[in-house]
């Protein structure tokens, strides 16, 4: 019995068609040597990191911010070039490789269609176009410094406004 690659169903379409199925992480096949299937571990790694990392941002910024999903991707990038960058430096090195790309092309389309960016009658290249052309505007968040008085005066409003809500309307 031959072995067979299994075949995936594709979850998202667009004008131009389904989305090609993503790559079989441990199936190998004749054409496939084992050797190539351990070189391509460091990478599949580093491309998981980063995905759980922007993901998890993406995910905490649509939770907690104002609800505009290009806006909370935006942020969540920027949230993760800061926390993350070695990570993302380290993958970067990759650019070029085939599966590399594959890998990103399909992560940023599922960012497409979470955002709303990849939409009916719009193709996928047009998609991809868009978000990396946002994505590549992002720079990494500062981080945030407080001073003793910028913590006085947030301590104050908070204040303020707890007693606020205290008092009988």
């Amino acid at each position: 019995m031959p072995h067979e690659i299994p075949t995936y169903v594709a979850t998202a379409t667009t004008g131009s068609g389904p989305l090609a199925p993503p790559a079989a992480a441990t199936v190998i096949s004749p054409r496939q040597p084992a050797d190539a299937v351990a070189d391509e571990r460091p990478l599949r790694t580093l491309h998981q990191r980063w995905v759980t990392v922007v993901d998890g941002c993406f995910e905490t910024e649509m939770e907690c911010g104002d609800g505009e999903p290009v806006d909370a991707l935006r942020t969540a990038w920027a949230h993760a070039l800061r926390h993350s960058a070695e990570i993302k430096r380290e993958l970067d090195t990759w650019i070029g490789n085939p599966l590399h790309d594959h890998l990103t092309e399909h992560h940023l389309l599922r960012l497409a269609q979470a955002t709303g960016i990849l939409r009916p009658g719009h193709s996928m290249h047009e998609a991809l176009d868009e978000i990396e052309g946002l994505l590549r505007s992002v720079t990494a968040a500062a981080e945030e410094r407080t001073t003793w008085l910028g913590r006085r005066r947030r301590a104050a409003e908070e204040r303020r406004l707890i007693f606020a809500s205290m008092r009988p309307s």
